[in-house]
């Protein structure tokens, strides 16, 4: 029964943090959040003219761009130009090995939420695991390409979670394609 009651809690919390890691985007972006929005919508509906938005289907989803764009504006604060800011986007995302981006390392964490972590927070060594159960590869060893990580987009806020989980190795090279193809 104890066990049930942890599982409901935990998914309290999951489903709070997509709402926690945009407010934590905004504290991010400070006073860079009209050029953030612009650069969002205009990228969103780019990723779904070239058929590469949605993370059901393993693409690119909404979270995930938020954090991508936010990690380019991040970097460069004074670069105040959305084209310069678009171009780099493609640039960046277009390489060979996604980068793993993760904007938690400017965050203080309060107390409550430091021993939390380790039970709910996003590790790649949990999600293999995961994967793995998933798709039960003891009676298929072919589904194993599918267990990797190729990229991981971890949300900036409590609880930590991968927003790139769904993007596997066939999606990843069509979105990667399509960025080239931007540039």
């Amino acid at each position: 029964m104890a066990n049930k009651w942890a599982d409901r809690r935990k998914g309290m919390l999951l489903v709070l943090s997509g709402y926690r890691a945009n407010l934590q985007i905004i504290n991010l972006l400070g006073h860079s959040t009209t050029i953030f929005r612009l650069v969002l919508m205009t990228m969103k509906f780019w990723f779904q003219n070239h058929s590469i938005y949605g993370g059901k289907f393993g693409f690119i989803n909404g979270t995930t761009l938020a954090i991508l764009i936010c990690n380019i504006i991040l970097k460069n604060p004074h670069n105040n130009s959305i084209i310069k800011i678009l171009k780099e986007f493609m640039e960046i995302y277009s390489q060979k090995n996604f980068p793993q981006i993760n904007l938690n390392k400017t965050i203080i964490k309060q107390k409550w939420i430091t021993e939390l972590d380790e039970k709910i927070n996003w590790n790649s060594e949990k999600e293999i695991s995961d994967r793995k159960e998933h798709f039960k590869l003891n009676l298929n060893p072919e589904m194993e390409k599918h267990t990797k990580i190729i990229w991981a987009v971890i949300t900036p806020s409590f609880p930590e979670q991968n927003a790139a989980f769904n993007i596997n190795q066939s999606t990843a090279t069509i979105i990667r394609h399509e960025l080239i193809e931007g540039i």
